[in-house]
């Protein structure tokens, strides 16, 4: 069996809250020095320290607001509170991009059009 399985398997477990990590390393043949077994206890130890937190549904609705800035108004507050610097930069990085598109087609265009000097167009393969 894959690590990850095995650690998919233990995650489960946890979850359950029906497994121990010396079951584990028995059931498959892990040595308790390996990376696997250190991986193992590691997520043992989390589990135990780590605590589940309820958070309020008012909080996540307001925080899911925030972060998505759905509402025109937020996104006008958002703009509103940015600082000269940050406009500016802004504005000048979208100013560049512009410029580097503007470059790139000229380019591109030049390059199109010493071709076509280049190569024989059928009104001249006529007249020869």
């Amino acid at each position: 069996m894959d690590h990850k399985d095995i650690l998919a398997e233990y995650a489960d477990g946890l979850v359950k809250g029906n497994i121990r990590v010396e079951d584990v390393l028995e059931k498959y043949n892990i040595p308790p020095g390996s990376e696997l077994a250190a991986l193992l206890r590691m997520a043992a130890l989390l589990d135990r320290v780590l605590v589940q937190v309820d958070v309020p549904p008012e909080f996540v609705h307001q925080l899911r607001e925030e972060l998505l800035g759905t509402d025109v108004q937020t996104l006008v507050q958002r703009i509103r509170q940015l600082t000269t610097f940050q406009i500016a930069a802004g504005l000048g990085g979208i100013t560049f991009a512009a410029g580097v598109l503007w470059w790139a087609r000229r380019l591109n265009e030049d390059a199109r059009l010493r071709r076509g000097a280049e190569e024989p167009t059928p009104q001249s393969a006529l007249v020869s």
